[in-house]
């Protein structure tokens, strides 16, 4: 096992010290930026400031039953360090006008990056990153969309010290160059750590006997009645066709469906290995992802971030793989 491991990461850093085009590296931050502008414009922060200050204390595990929560493992501490709320054991939270104000820094910092990059002394990365972690610490406080900002906000730290050469020229855009290389395969580690990572919580949570026996078609048919019902959540039409008409064997498809997909996450470093089929990859995910929404989850981030490893480079000059590196 720890010959394998060894083995594994060596070749992650073989393939990460081969070249590849400033293009392709600024893509996936462009994305990646443009998604956060995207979710901050569609976010009001300013509820925040209403709360009282005893519910700024709770962290997630605090939302689920005590006595079947593991502290040691709560985010309350490591919550608190990581999106800087520590600093509200010295100064107030901030009031209405305040969260607006660092909502817009952060959406303005994330234009700066498209625009022009990392900034004097990193200054428009970190500015991204401190805020971007900041607001939505209060939401991971709440116990949301943690699994939901995994992908971008890893993206966003590796971002911060990458060093490739982001000036928007031809020949610079065009340059293969090592720097590219580790930030985009640094990247693609944060995916293989959100998928295995996940498989691995399958397999300590749920004995092998039951991986074929969870019912997601049924959870699919409660999901649809209680949006009938007037339940606040979404889900698409396509689901509720898919249970109006009833499809021969389709249950049999979703039963089967879940165990492949726990599979397929216990597979996930495989992406590193095999990039040229990360096309593969994305679709099947793409499609995993989409199945979440049946159930009134939305995995959107984590669909239009894998946008960000379509190949530029290669789609410019013709070259293969369009999507994925080789």
């Amino acid at each position: 096992m720890i010959k394998g491991t060894e083995l594994y990461f060596q070749k992650f850093i073989e393939v990460s010290n081969k070249k590849e085009t400033n293009i392709n590296a600024k893509w996936l931050i462009n994305i990646t930026s443009g998604f956060f502008i995207w979710k901050l414009l569609s976010r009001d922060f300013v509820i925040f400031s209403y709360l009282p200050l005893w519910a700024m204390d709770r962290s997630p595990a605090f939302l689920y039953n005590p006595e079947q929560a593991y502290y040691i493992l709560d985010f309350g501490i490591f919550l608190e360090i990581a999106s800087f709320h520590f600093i509200h054991h010295f100064v107030e939270y901030p009031n209405a006008y305040m969260f607006e104000i660092i909502r817009y820094i952060c959406i303005l910092s994330f234009v700066l990056i498209i625009l022009f990059g990392r900034g004097p002394r990193r200054i428009f990365a970190i500015c991204a990153y401190v805020s971007v972690m900041y607001l939505w610490g209060f939401i991971f406080k709440s116990g949301q969309e943690i699994d939901a900002m995994f992908l971008p906000m890893g993206i966003l730290f590796c971002y911060m010290f990458s060093s490739f050469n982001e000036k928007y020229n031809k020949q610079n855009l065009l340059r293969k160059t090592k720097d590219s290389s580790i930030f985009i395969y640094s990247c693609l580690m944060i995916f293989v750590i959100y998928y295995f990572g996940s498989g691995i919580n399958k397999l300590t949570d749920i004995p092998l006997s039951e991986w074929f026996q969870y019912d997601l078609y049924g959870q699919v048919e409660h999901a649809v009645l209680s949006q009938q019902l007037g339940a606040d959540r979404f889900v698409p039409e396509i689901f509720h066709k898919l249970v109006e008409y009833d499809f021969n064997n389709v249950g049999l498809i979703f039963t089967l469906g879940v165990p492949i997909i726990y599979l397929f996450h216990l597979l996930a470093p495989i992406i590193i290995l095999k990039t040229e089929y990360l096309i593969y990859t994305f679709l099947f995910y793409a499609v995993f992802h989409f199945l979440a929404f049946g159930v009134g989850i939305s995995f959107t981030a984590n669909i239009l971030i894998w946008i960000g490893f379509i190949n530029i480079s290669n789609l410019l000059i013709g070259n293969r793989p369009y999507y994925g590196y080789k």
